[in-house]
């Protein structure tokens, strides 16, 4: 489609329009369930991470 335009500048932008717009949502809205998964595994990791510098601090301030 973005072949047959009449200029080099209409072709570019049909092409960015019709073909690079549309995979990129695509291609967003597949990898959302990747990036929920990531999201939950950081938030575990840094939620660990402050379990055991809590429980450092309280058995250091314990003794």
């Amino acid at each position: 489609m973005a072949m047959t335009e009449t200029s080099v500048v209409a072709g570019i932008m049909t092409f960015v329009m019709y073909c690079v717009v549309p995979l990129s949502i695509l291609l967003y809205l597949m990898r959302s369930s990747q990036r929920k998964h990531t999201k939950a595994q950081r938030i575990a990791a840094m939620q660990q991470r402050i379990s055991a510098e809590h429980k450092k601090d309280t058995e250091f301030h314990s003794e």
